[in-house]
């Protein structure tokens, strides 16, 4: 009785033992448990970074419309706002601080204006063109040239602390700025006389152009006038029909043509937009004032032809030859129509 007495107690104290191991043991668990929670969020607040301002435009863009943006600012004058697009921090040091965060947009606008009438065509999606052969983190704008060398322009996306993306102009493309600007940008005569006027736009060219223009053609339409004055004066012609042929094709086509290229001539001397440039290479009054011109050689041919008609007795040709005259105009005017809108398509 007293064995199995002290048996019991013995079991007792084993019992408690073991519970009171097992209860330590869990307690610690949780404790752990908190420990790894604990540190698991101190990691998450590590990783995170300052919040997203969403009045940061040029952030989380795509080319094109990191290329709409920065154009707009320049556009407006707001070069230090445009220059955001700009990836100037990719610049090595020496060149980078060759010009201000200012001049780079400027400079830049001035080598879009020349290179392009309109944007050229970009990827509107975050991701860019996937298919251009190029990384996933350049899109290709256009090729120039510089020397005889083709110059890729392009824009590259940028992973800003974030998370997010941003398509900035390329810092290599940047890199060779100054080189395209040197070789067609303004030199510093055109600088002082753009400062005369306003940055002011009309029909997406600036003033300064226009008044360029305007008095490249007042001097163009005074060098023509006299030109062909003088040729009117070695018009000795007594036939009066070929005389006031002669006077119609002078007063007419020629004056326009020379004034035209004299147009044509000084705008070639200086740096112009590619809208003002395309205007003159595809030569749609160029032509034109040829087409005038050729058509009223045709007139010449039909005096000529009629005359000679006439003195072999062919009456009935020579009054068939009028209306033969005027099909042979509206075929070539046709053409010559047809002829400046595939230019102008294709430009």
């Amino acid at each position: 009785m007293l064995f199995a007495r002290k048996l019991s107690w013995t079991f007792l104290v084993l019992q408690l033992t073991t519970s009171s191991f097992l209860l330590a043991q869990g307690a610690e668990k949780p404790t752990e448990v908190t420990k790894k929670v604990v540190t698991q969020t101190e990691e998450e607040l590590a990783e995170e970074v300052e919040p997203f301002d969403v009045r940061d435009k040029y952030r989380r863009s795509s080319p094109a419309s990191s290329y709409r943006n920065y154009y707009a600012k320049a556009l407006a004058g707001s070069y230090k706002e445009a220059s955001n697009y700009l990836y100037l921090d990719g610049l090595p040091p020496h060149l980078r601080s060759k010009y201000s965060d200012e001049e780079w947009a400027k400079y830049l606008l001035v080598m879009l204006n020349f290179f392009f009438a309109h944007q050229p065509p970009l990827d509107g999606t975050a991701e860019g063109k996937l298919q251009d052969g190029l990384p996933s983190s350049l899109e290709w704008i256009a090729d120039v040239w510089l020397e005889g060398e083709p110059v890729e322009l392009t824009m590259r996306r940028i992973w800003t602390r974030d998370r997010t993306q941003v398509w900035l102009f390329d810092a290599e493309m940047l890199a060779m700025l100054p080189a395209l600007y040197e070789e067609y940008g303004y030199s510093d005569l055109q600088w002082h006389y753009i400062a005369l006027f306003p940055e002011t736009r009309l029909f997406g060219i600036e003033l300064w152009l226009w008044v360029l223009l305007v008095a490249l053609a007042v001097v163009g339409f005074f060098l023509s006038w006299a030109v062909t004055r003088a040729l009117l004066k070695l018009n000795r012609l007594r036939d009066p029909q070929y005389h006031q042929a002669i006077e119609k094709i002078l007063r007419g086509p020629v004056l326009f043509l020379i004034a035209m290229y004299v147009i044509r001539f000084g705008m070639t001397e200086v740096t112009v937009t590619a809208s003002i440039r395309n205007m003159m290479e595809v030569g749609a009054l160029t032509t034109l004032f040829w087409a005038w011109l050729i058509s009223r050689c045709f007139t010449l041919a039909y005096i000529f032809q009629e005359r000679r008609l006439v003195r072999q007795g062919n009456q009935v040709g020579a009054v068939l030859m009028r209306p033969a005259l005027t099909m042979v105009r509206v075929i070539w005017y046709a053409s010559a129509v047809v002829y400046i809108a595939k230019r102008m398509f294709a430009a």
